[in-house]
């Protein structure tokens, strides 16, 4: 259904061109005479991404709109203001954004991995090893000891490696030898754990659908 505003045979006093934005606030609403002048007064507004309360205000669309004048009279309401683009331009832009976004750094990750890699020395002294593990079922070990940051702080960290069938004894042997009162046997653990990799995937579901419901929840107009 049309708005009553827009019958030919009535006189709107709204002007048909929106008025430019003046020090980030609307100009007040536009004065002149007509034939049939609106009984009600215009009132200035800025949009709020919020809704009424109630059933039906909570399925509503959200406008468009986000800033304008909004005009009472007996017969109804005329907004007029500045929209956003309708929701589907909005979503066709934002969500191949999004995702390119996570491809980049998914790309830059992946080189910094390998291409970024650059030869590394240092020795560390058996009083700074604080643990050694091996997991001989799948050829694995990690290292835990004490040593200096990029800043020379000193800081504990950890070294897995996969070591294979052929190192794997050799290495075992020569722990045995020199540290076996640090030297254990179990399981490595990822370095991120499953917990943490499921939170990633409920922030990037979160962010992905709340692109998709703030198109949805739009107005078409």
């Amino acid at each position: 259904m049309e708005p009553y505003y827009t019958d030919p045979n009535r006189v709107n006093t709204a002007p048909s061109t929106v008025p430019e934005m003046t020090g980030g606030v609307w100009p007040p609403p536009p004065m002149g005479q007509a034939a049939a002048p609106l009984s009600g007064p215009a009132c200035v507004f800025r949009s709020l991404y919020r809704r009424a309360a109630g059933k039906v205000a909570a399925k509503a669309n959200i406008s468009d709109l986000r800033v304008g004048t909004i005009q009472f009279d007996a017969e109804g309401l005329i907004i007029q203001g500045q929209a956003v683009p309708r929701a589907e331009i909005r979503l066709a832009i934002m969500l191949p954004l999004v995702l390119v976004s996570i491809l980049f750094a998914a790309i830059a990750g992946t080189i910094m991995e390998y291409a970024g890699r650059h030869d590394e020395r240092f020795g560390v002294r058996w009083s700074d090893v604080k643990e050694i593990l091996l997991s001989p079922t799948k050829n694995e070990a990690c290292v835990v000891f004490d040593a200096p940051n990029y800043a020379g702080n000193i800081k504990t960290f950890s070294l897995g490696m996969r070591l294979g069938p052929d190192y794997y004894p050799l290495f075992a042997q020569s722990a045995q030898q020199y540290a076996p009162t640090i030297l254990s046997e179990g399981r490595l653990r990822n370095a991120t754990s499953l917990g943490v990799w499921i939170a990633l995937g409920v922030i990037f579901a979160l962010v992905i659908g709340g692109l998709i419901a703030a198109g949805m929840s739009s107005g078409h107009h």
